[in-house]
This record gives C-alpha cells, sequence and structure tokens, in this order.
C-alpha cells in the first residue's frame, strides 16, 4: 500500500512541527504511524473516531500529529483547534488571557492546512 504524502506545517513563531494525515483511511493511517515508529496511539482510538490530535516524539523534536479519517474541513478545524490548546499550553499561555491571539492562531493553522490541502489535490 502506498501511503499518501502527509502535510507538514511549520510554525516560526513557537516552533512547533504539525504533521496533518488528511482523509487517511485507518489501514493508511496505521501504516503511516508503523512506518514513522510512532507507537503511543492506541489502535482503539483510531479504529473507534474519525480523527485526532496527539503530541508525538520523533527523531524532528516533539510534533503534534493530527489525523482526519474524511477528507472533512469540518473535523480538520475541531483537530486543529485541540492542537492549537496543546501549543498554547506548551508555551504556557492562557488561552483566555490571550483569546485574540489563540483564534488568530487557529485561523492561521485552518489557512496553511487548507492551502496545502488546495496545492496538493492540484499536483496528482
Amino acid at each position: 500500500m502506498k501511503i499518501k504524502k502527509y502535510i507538514e506545517i511549520y510554525d516560526k513563531i513557537y516552533h512547533q512541527n504539525y504533521w496533518i494525515c488528511y482523509g487517511y483511511s485507518i489501514e493508511e493511517f496505521k501504516k503511516f504511524l508503523k512506518d514513522n515508529n510512532i507507537t503511543d496511539i492506541s489502535n482503539d482510538i483510531i479504529d473507534n473516531y474519525g480523527g485526532l490530535q496527539a503530541t508525538i516524539e520523533s527523531e524532528y523534536g516533539t510534533s503534534i500529529l493530527i489525523w482526519t479519517k474524511k477528507q472533512s474541513v469540518e473535523t480538520l478545524l475541531h483537530e486543529l483547534i485541540h492542537a492549537s490548546l496543546s501549543t498554547f499550553e506548551g508555551i504556557r499561555q492562557d488561552v483566555h488571557k490571550g483569546e485574540e491571539a489563540y483564534a488568530y492562531y487557529v485561523q492561521y493553522l485552518y489557512t496553511e492546512a487548507l492551502n496545502k490541502i488546495n496545492k496538493k489535490g492540484k499536483n496528482k
């Protein structure tokens, strides 16, 4: 099984790397995890949810991994909100005190992801 290329976003402000597996079937996502030696995500979670966000350690350092089973921008946005919260917790930024910054950050990630998804679709 050939695995699709995941989408990568690197945030230069908070130095956070995001890996997005958008529209991966369960089998594709499990193979992606195996191929990248990511072992701390339970098969039970993958088998029972349509998406997830997790902080992982890789050879590149700490990254945030996002998976959506369907090509759903709604699920992508949902998982990006979780990812943004993880990033803000990591830098000890209180979302309620920096609400506007948080809203802009979610917008930034969502726009970056959609731009890469649209560009990737044109290159098929």
